[in-house]
Order: structure tokens, then sequence, then C-alpha cells
């Protein structure tokens, strides 16, 4: 029997001031976690089954203060905003191995969330919200011949806004945001052979209360009940001692299972900014003791523009990015050079459409073009 705790306290202080056309802002914000986590393991074994149990309390209190000033045409707008989060939680998990090809694994979590922020210049009354939240899994891993093993899960996990995410800009503001809520299931296959690794697995998660940042009105929103359906595929292989091939693919099926948007039922309609089908592949090379190169090529395929929930715009074209880095180690230090874009695509990964009922336009963030970094770190032992 094991007892462990982590202790933890963390401090940031950051300043952002932007200036514009006709205006400024400058904002100050102070954040402050402390967190306490302490775990009790417990390792058994019995008739050939080996079992390890641990249960765990997580609690962590966040303070956040944020003063701000918008000013506009010479006129300013100060805010002072402050927010409070309380999390505690007790989880359980249980790993039982029977025999030598079948592993069983449970788990349950349970936690209580307590969320409070105010303005007091504006000033905006105090939100406040407090939720209790379980989740849980079950999952199986069985082994199979020829370095098969077939493994599944279903679960049900959960995501909450933190105080950030929360914030309201513009009057009237709405609560706290709802936690996010998943009901998952995946099913796959495995490969392990040496110098060789494979997975192909089904998914599907569907989604309540799913969190999403309005570039519109620069607040997280939680949209309608979405699911994602789909397929992965992952692999790599050694060909050669110092060569390494890895590919993966991905097909993602998103849609709304219920909901409107502007009057707009959107049910079965694709969720904005999930592409339907990503790639890549991967090589790396060992030129020397010291020396690796690394190339990868990168595809994410079309996909619909933010605010367009109706599905009556356009799709984002897709795009193809390959990045190159070359790196060589001399003792504790490790030289590097990365480029990335390689071949100084122009794309953007991010749109949204002007209109969410009848979109004409839109506007995009073009990414960076082809960029060269160069690096060193140096490693103490």
């Amino acid at each position: 029997m094991t007892l462990a705790a982590d202790l933890g306290y963390r401090a940031k202080a950051s300043r952002l001031f932007n200036q514009f056309a006709g205006g400024t802002f400058l904002s100050d914000i102070d954040t402050r976690v402390v967190s306490v986590s302490p775990r009790l393991k417990w390792t058994s074994a019995r008739a050939g089954m080996a079992n390890v149990a641990i249960a765990g309390l997580d609690w962590s209190d966040w303070d956040y203060t944020n003063d701000s000033t918008f000013t506009f045409f010479g006129f300013p707008s100060p805010t002072h905003e402050t927010a409070t989060q309380r999390n505690a939680a007790f989880y359980v998990q249980d790993h039982l191995r029977v025999g030598a090809a079948t592993r069983l694994a449970a788990g349950w979590r349970r936690e209580r969330v307590r969320i409070s922020t105010e303005e007091s210049v504006t000033p905006l009354p105090r939100r406040s919200r407090s939720d209790p939240l379980d989740a849980w899994e079950l999952s199986a891993r069985q082994d199979l011949r020829g370095g098969l093993g077939l493994y599944g899960r279903f679960g049900r996990s959960f995501r909450i806004a933190n105080v950030d995410e929360n914030r309201c800009f513009f009057p009237p503001c709405a609560g706290p945001l709802l936690p996010q809520k998943s009901r998952d299931r995946e099913i796959g296959l495995e490969y392990r052979r040496a110098g060789a690794r494979a997975r192909a697995a089904l998914f599907d998660i569907a989604l309540t209360n799913e969190l999403h940042f309005n570039a519109l009105t620069f607040q997280n929103v939680n949209l309608s009940p979405t699911r994602r359906r789909g397929l992965e595929l992952e692999g790599s292989v050694k060909p050669g001692a110092s060569i390494e091939l890895s590919a993966r693919y991905a097909l993602t099926d998103a849609q709304f299972r219920s909901g409107s948007y502007a009057g707009v039922d959107v049910s079965g309609n694709e969720v904005p900014l999930v592409p339907r089908h990503r790639a890549g592949i991967a090589l790396g090379w060992q030129a020397g003791p010291a020396t690796r190169l690394d190339l990868a090529v990168s595809h994410v395929g079309r996909q619909r523009h933010d605010n367009d929930q109706a599905n009556r715009f356009r799709r984002m074209p897709a795009y193809t990015l390959a990045d190159l880095k070359v790196s060589h180690r001399i003792s504790d230090l490790t030289l590097a050079v990365s480029i990335d874009n390689l071949f100084d695509r122009r794309y953007y990964s991010y749109a949204i459409v002007d209109s969410p009922t009848a979109p004409t336009t839109f506007s995009a963030y073009p990414e960076r073009r082809r960029s060269l970094m160069v690096s060193a770190e140096l490693r103490f032992q």
C-alpha cells in the first residue's frame, strides 16, 4: 500500500496592450491557484489475478483578477473583474489483470465545482454556479495471437469552463457556462510487433453543452447537442535501424443532434470547424549518432465556417503542409533548425461567416507563411 500527495501553487501575472484604429486596450491579469491531491494505491494478487486499486482526492482553489481599460476615441471604459473557482473531487480506479491476456479497468469520479464572477465598475451583477458532476469509464482489452489485441471502452466525461472562459465583456450577461458532458464509446484493434505498430478504432462521442468560443461576441457559449462519429487509423514501422515511418488518418462525422440557431433547425447539420478528413505522414532519419532529420506532412480536409450552423455557405478549403526539422546534439547541448510550412502555402485554419442564416461573405485569419526557427537546448544532469 502506498500513500502519496501532490501539492501545488501557481501564480501568473500578465499584461496585455493592444493599439488599433480609434483606441487602445490595456489589461492586467493576476491568477493564483492552490491545489492538493492525496491518493492511496493498493496492489494485490490473488488466484493468478493482479489487481491495482487507487483512491484519491483532488482539491483546487482559483482566484482571478483582471483590471482592464478599453479606450475608444479618447473615452476610457475601465473594468475590474474578480472570479473564484473551487473544485473538490473524489475518485476511485481499479485495474485487474486476468491471466496473461485479459485486462479490465473501471473508474469513477465525483466532483463539485463552484464558480463565482463579478465586475464591480460597470457594474455587472455577480454570477455564480455550483455543479455536482460524475464521470466514469469501463474498459477491457484482450490480447490475441500474432501480436493482435482487441479493446473497448465506454463511459461518461465532463469538462468545466474555467474562470477565464466564463468572462463576460458586454451586458446582459448570462450565468456561468454549463459543464460540457459527453458519452464516449470506442472499440479498436491493435497490432504490435518488434519495429511495427498499428491501430484501427471506431468511436462515437455524444456531447451536451459543448463549449465553443463565439468570435462575434468574444465570449464562450454552450452549443446545442452534438455527436462525433468516425474512424481512426494509425501505424508506424522501422524499415531500418535509422529510419522510422508513421502515418495517421481520421474520418469524423460531426453533426448536431438537435437545436436551432437564429430560428433555423440545425438537427443533422454539420458542426462548424470540424474537418471530415485529417491525415499525416512522418519520416524520421537518424543520420548519425548525434544528428536527426524529421519531415512531417499533414492534411486537413474541408470544414464548415464558424457561425454557419445552418450549413448555407460553402466549406473552407482543405490544406496540406510540410514541416522539416534538423537537430544535432553536442554533449548536453542540442542545436536545431526548423522550417514550418516548408513550401510556403497560403492557407487559413479559421474563418467565420457574416450571417448565421443568409451568409454572403466571410472573414479569415491567415496562418503564417514559411517560417524558420533556430533553437539551442542545454540539459543539466
